[in-house]
């Protein structure tokens, strides 16, 4: 009996370790979805009517890191596109010739036809540089420059219309109807400021057109016919040389012109405060007693929008976004949760950022076993700007919590003796103690009998 003592104990002690390995081995917690909702909405400031609106027939501003329409005045109203038809054929020539800047182009031979409103004064066979025409044309806003470049890469100035309109249809620009590559107004041709603002986007992309859009002056190389030529940009928001009046340190392009039915218009570009702005202003009034309404509404404008917007965060770690319950901890019962990373988004300053933000938040755990970890991914949340989906952080906790040992030995002591293979193992155990007390008892009763029968025997 002794030896059977002996091997139940060794069982039963590999029982155990077998089942205290069981018991860590299922430390993870089941994770447990548990959804939380914060709901806020708020109303969108309204825009300013500045004073140079009532001269202007249509407008509109954005910031362009973002795209956010920062101010629009009847943005989807048609007007003629007057000089933003020039931009239009800048952006094709950049496509077709933009990567061979020094080749030379050959004025057509009826280009003296041309020779009205803005141009360079081209001579029939005059050959200049791709860059030189081009740079005209931007700064200048020169027809001559226009018609020579649909001339030389189409044929026919119908032909690169057709250019025109293809292009302006690859951008969205679902508005606009080109007739002629200058801004001569005619039956047909038309545009919005929506429309421009794209045109305006694309080309503020364009490292070649910016350059050229920014100069207030640029010198015309001597070509076979004349000597050099120094020319003005039309855009005076650039340059103090001969309407100083208009001039905005902060401006860098884009265009800017008139024409008698399209009214004075400008495509003004701008850097403020370390950000980029464009501005579109389309059929202003204007004279040069009067004032280039498009020039003044575009820089009042852009003033205008750079100061009353501002990057707002949304959301940040600083903010708590719930509790989670924690057993077996020596400090607390539970643990806040908060965002790892932070969401901004470029707003109005005078929008209270809480009353146009939703959280959904989604918590993975109900429940946490200590020790928790500082900063434990326990959840996710989307955040909405006025109903708007515009990213997403996850949920970590805030602090960290350790363990209660007395808590944990008990914890321990508790899986241990109550896991299966424990569980299995006393049964076991206990069934084979019965079954060995039962055998020696048996035992012991069956030597008594044998005793009393010899003990008989003797006494006969």
């Amino acid at each position: 009996m002794r030896r059977l003592y002996v091997i139940l104990s060794i069982i039963l002690a590999a029982v155990l370790m077998l089942g205290s390995f069981s018991v860590f081995a299922d430390e993870t917690p089941v994770p447990t979805p548990e959804a939380t909702e914060t709901e806020n909405q708020g109303e969108e400031e309204k825009k300013k009517v500045l004073t140079s609106v009532q001269h202007i027939k249509s407008a509109m501003m954005i910031d362009v890191e973002t795209g956010t329409t920062l101010y629009s005045f009847a943005g989807p109203v048609k007007t003629y596109p007057g000089v933003t038809a020039k931009m239009m054929v800048a952006l094709v020539v950049l496509d077709k010739l933009g990567n061979n800047l020094e080749a030379e182009i050959k004025a057509p031979s009826n280009i003296a036809s041309i020779q009205r409103g803005a141009h360079i004064e081209l001579v029939g066979g005059e050959l200049m540089k791709v860059r030189d025409l081009l740079t005209a044309l931007i700064m200048n806003n020169a027809n001559d420059a226009a018609y020579t470049f649909a001339i030389h890469i189409s044929g026919s100035v119908e032909d690169f219309v057709a250019l025109m309109n293809k292009k302006a249809e690859d951008l969205g620009m679902r508005s606009t109807n080109y007739v002629n590559v200058t801004d001569t107004d005619e039956t047909g041709a038309y545009t919005t400021a929506e429309d421009v603002m794209l045109l305006a986007r694309t080309l503020f992309g364009n490292k070649t057109y910016c350059e050229m859009a920014k100069q207030p002056t640029y010198t015309i190389e001597k070509t076979n016919k004349k000597s050099q030529r120094k020319i003005y940009t039309r855009n005076y928001l650039l340059s103090k040389l001969i309407y100083p009046d208009y001039y905005m340190k902060e401006a860098t392009g884009l265009c800017a012109g008139s024409s008698s039915m399209g009214g004075y218009c400008a495509v003004a570009s701008a850097r403020i405060a370390e950000r980029d702005y464009i501005c579109v202003v389309m059929n202003a009034e204007g004279s040069v007693s009067g004032g280039f309404y498009n020039l003044i509404a575009a820089r009042e404008i852009l003033m205008w929008g750079s100061n009353k917007y501002t990057y707002k965060t949304l959301l940040d770690g600083t903010k708590l976004l719930g509790e989670i319950k924690v057993t077996l901890s020596e400090e607390f019962d539970w643990v806040g949760v908060v965002p790892k990373g932070e969401i901004t988004i470029f707003m109005p300053k005078s929008i209270n950022v809480e009353e146009v933000v939703e959280y959904k938040t989604v918590l993975y755990y109900s429940v946490l076993t200590a020790p928790v970890a500082e900063g434990e991914e326990v959840g996710s949340v989307n955040v909405y700007y006025q109903g708007i989906y515009v990213g997403s952080l996850p949920l970590v906790t805030k602090r960290g919590l350790g363990q209660s040992v007395t808590d944990k030995n008990v914890m321990v002591m508790t899986k241990l003796l109550t896991s299966k293979p424990v569980v299995i193992s006393i049964a076991v155990c206990a069934a084979i103690l019965v079954i060995g007390v039962f055998a020696r008892s048996a035992w012991l009763y069956r030597r008594r009998i044998n005793i009393e029968v010899e003990v008989e025997v003797e006494d006969e």
